[in-house]
């Protein structure tokens, strides 16, 4: 019986790759050795950016000042209006976090027309 002939064809593209597309691609394979890399430089070298991190938030924070709390802005801030504020507070209410990592409304939620989260 003869044996199967097998034809392998190679298929070779070459595309232009500008300089910074390289230095990109450089920066990434050096990021991904710094974090998957144990060795203690590296480790330094990460320690070092998550305190300048740590540092920057603190300068952002003391710029931005301080803002008092109260129910209608928190409210705000969620996305919320004072109605649905007054909604969530009742006790036939079960809005709340879901299953799925979301927020769930209740039926009252929306059989009132306060759905608004």
């Amino acid at each position: 019986m003869p044996e199967p002939s097998m034809d392998v064809v190679q298929v070779v593209a070459v595309m232009p790759v500008s300089a910074e597309v390289l230095a990109d691609a450089e920066g990434m394979r050096d990021l991904y050795a710094e974090v998957f890399d144990p060795s203690p430089e590296a480790q330094r070298r990460l320690a070092e950016r998550q305190l300048q991190a740590k540092v920057d938030r603190a300068a952002e924070r003391a710029t931005a000042g301080v803002v008092s709390l109260d129910l209608v802005g928190l409210l705000d801030r969620l996305g919320w209006s004072v109605a649905y504020g007054r909604h969530l507070v009742q006790p036939y209410c079960t809005c709340g976090p879901g299953s799925d990592g979301g927020w769930d409304v209740c039926r009252h939620a929306e059989d009132l027309g306060v759905r608004d989260a």
